[in-house]
């Protein structure tokens, strides 16, 4: 999910144009999911594509708009103006099976680029409508034999059974519905300019990348979230790595495909942990994993895991952005608070223990970490303490 604030007179019609545009280069955006066999394919949407939807202030709201999830049978994709009295809201949900972050920012830049190019006058031409789907990530990478892959695949086994992983218990609100029909909340920690500063500085004094810090502080509060003793604990975390760049040829991020795979590391993690020190740990490790390819070779064993669901058991899931380029607002607007939440397609309360699932982005200078989960699963409360234990932890740092 992207959105961004809107401030002056939006244009519903253009706007509708400017979505209908985009659904057009985009044939996942007109279709649905559903089952062949054993696999999920892609198939056309019957009752044509998707159109923007305007909501009044007061009659709906942003928290309940982001909480309203995308049917698992119809489109892929809802856009949604949220007009309200100082400022409107533009969200975009997009299904995360077809897409990445990377992907839903640009597709949302790219709304506001015809926008605003329909706004000068007639287009060129009519929308140009794809029709094909793109590639897959994984028949873009390079060759492994199926021995290599099979000798991660064991190493991935070894290291789960060798360390198996601590998740945080599900401790959600009682009486909170069924995830199939629950809702999804989000906590937001947003720095300011001057602490996404001082954070960038603390990971370059010591070396590594403001993500190793990141993970290490999530970590740490994981951990100090689980058991209340003094001992280390193994806690497995997903970091997605992002391979538009890494295949041949690259792929642009308008190119709207999951183009990310896991690396995939399992840490052992005291709740007195430094910070720069754990940090350092899960930088080089993950710049080591990159370099062996270990990233492409999850995708590759990824089919060999669902044998053993236990090694796709996470206690952090890190997504990181970096660095986004400010929208660019057609004339007479004024764009900003883009923000990107990933939100995991299924919640499994059954299961009693879960990840945290945490999506990092800097836009206008400042670092927001963005923390989707159902209170089915996990509690407000539950939420709110590791967030907050997450924000002093980085403060230290």
């Amino acid at each position: 999910m992207a959105l961004c604030t809107v401030r002056g007179d939006t244009n519903e019609q253009l706007l509708q144009r400017a979505f209908a545009s985009s659904v057009a280069a985009h044939p996942s955006l007109r279709s649905r999911i559903s089952p062949d066999g054993t696999e999920l394919v892609l198939h056309p949407l019957d009752d044509g594509p998707p159109e923007l939807v305007v909501r009044r202030a007061g009659s709906w709201d942003l928290d309940r708009e982001m909480r309203s999830r995308l049917d698992r049978c119809g489109p892929l994709v809802r856009a949604t103006l949220l007009r309200g009295a100082a400022e409107d809201t533009f969200i975009l949900h997009v299904d995360h099976r077809i897409c990445d972050g990377r992907s839903v920012v640009a597709l949302l830049s790219a709304v506001w680029r015809t926008y605003a190019a329909l706004g000068e006058g007639p287009m060129a031409s009519s929308a140009h409508v794809a029709d094909s789907y793109p590639a897959p990530i994984e028949t873009r990478l390079g060759h492994h034999p199926e021995a290599d892959v099979l000798a991660y695949a064991a190493r991935r086994a070894e290291q789960a059974k060798r360390l198996p992983p601590v998740l945080l218990p599900y401790l959600g609100d009682p009486g909170v519905e069924a995830p199939e029909q629950g809702e999804i909340h989000v906590r937001t920690l947003r720095l300011t300019s001057d602490e996404t500063t001082r954070l960038a500085g603390s990971a370059r004094a010591a070396g590594i990348s403001v993500q190793g810090l990141v993970a290490a502080a999530l970590l740490i509060a994981v951990r100090r979230a689980l058991e209340a003793t003094d001992a280390p604990l193994s806690l497995a975390l997903a970091s997605p790595v992002d391979f538009r760049h890494r295949v041949t040829p690259p792929l642009a991020e308008e190119t709207l495909v999951l183009a990310a795979a896991s690396f995939y590391d399992i840490v052992e993690v005291s709740p007195r942990a430094d910070v720069r020190t754990l940090g350092r740990l899960v930088y080089d490790r993950l710049r080591a994993g990159v370099e062996r390819g270990d990233p492409e070779r999850e995708i590759l064993a990824v089919r060999h895991f669902f044998e053993n669901p236990a090694l796709l058991a996470a206690s952090l899931v890190l997504t990181n952005l970096g660095r986004v380029a400010d929208l660019v607002a057609p004339p007479g607007l004024e764009l900003g608070g883009l923000r990107w939440i990933p939100v995991p397609e299924n919640w499994s309360p059954e299961q009693g223990r879960g990840p945290l699932v945490v999506s990092a982005i800097t836009v206008e200078g400042r670092l927001a970490l963005e923390v989707p989960y159902s209170p089915s699963c996990f509690g407000h409360r539950q939420i709110a303490e590791v967030v907050e234990s997450t924000r002093r932890i980085l403060m230290s740092a």
